[in-house]
């Protein structure tokens, strides 16, 4: 992150080499549906832009621009984990630019941006497939639980949604680690506590005016209900085919295979 002999056009070079085709009409088609940050949503001009700020905004002369900065080159970066044949590597950058961002917007002074950050770590941590796959876990749901201290469904909607739609997630991966079960009261319990946060989810994100986020949320209780304990067997069974059943409707009618698979994280773009 330094700015000394500085080429924004060179450093956008160097991370071409990371993503693959798909990994950029993903980013374009979720930045394209948010209306984020640029007239002309391409990854590209996004990226070149944030990286030509940074080399004008230094911390010391522009501090809150220098960091809204490193938290948009954060949020890029995490929508381009989901479809990046280097994934680790590209999340490595996105919490790079958190932990830049957070240097300046704390909790105590910019409690919005803070919290949309925590919301960005919670999805990174979710999306991280290194061999600490449950310390990753438990970060996702502490940065999770931090943002929804300050983010609420009247004030944010979105971005709320998004945060129960991770932690339900996190809870129900969590689950398939026995040190995790043992910190979260066990199996059955983290289960439960999955539903409740994507049934939140499900009060923002409505088949009508989010299909694809509805349909997400649908294949996660799908997934749990498929291995729920709480119960009754065959009713869970059903329900669980139901949800699975509504979330491929909704990919197939929706979007291409390469969006059914990973659909968008919903974060908050709009708020810087």
């Amino acid at each position: 992150m330094q700015n000394d002999a500085f080429s924004a056009e060179e450093a956008l070079a160097s991370l071409h080499r990371l993503f693959d085709t798909k990994s950029w009409e993903h980013l374009f088609h979720i930045l394209e549906q948010k209306q984020a940050m640029l007239m002309n949503p391409h990854p590209d001009a996004i990226l070149l832009t944030a990286l030509e700020v940074l080399q004008v905004c230094t911390q010391d002369a522009f501090p809150t621009e220098w960091a809204i900065t490193h938290a948009k080159l954060g949020m890029v970066y995490t929508e381009l984990g989901c479809g990046a044949s280097e994934r680790n590597a590209v999340l490595t950058l996105a919490l790079a630019h958190y932990q830049q961002a957070l240097q300046i917007l704390t909790e105590e002074s910019f409690p919005v941006y803070w919290a949309i950050i925590q919301q960005g770590l919670c999805a990174v941590y979710l999306l991280k497939s290194d061999e600490n796959i449950a310390d990753n876990l438990q970060q996702s749901i502490v940065r999770g639980q931090a943002a929804l201290r300050v983010l609420t469904r009247m004030a944010y909607p979105f971005e709320w949604a998004g945060a129960h739609t991770y932690l339900g997630e996190a809870y129900r991966l969590a689950t398939l680690y026995a040190d995790l079960q043992e910190l979260y009261s066990g199996r059955a319990v983290m289960q439960e506590q999955a539903l409740r946060h994507l049934e939140a989810a499900l009060q923002v994100y409505t088949m009508y005016d989010y299909p694809l986020k509805w349909a997400k949320v649908q294949r996660f209780q799908g997934l749990i209900y498929l291995d729920r304990v709480q119960g009754k067997r065959d009713e869970n069974l059903a329900r669980s085919s139901r949800c699975l059943k509504a979330a491929l409707q909704a990919f197939n009618r929706e979007f291409s295979p390469f969006t059914w698979s990973e659909p968008g994280l919903g974060l908050g773009f709009s708020v810087f």
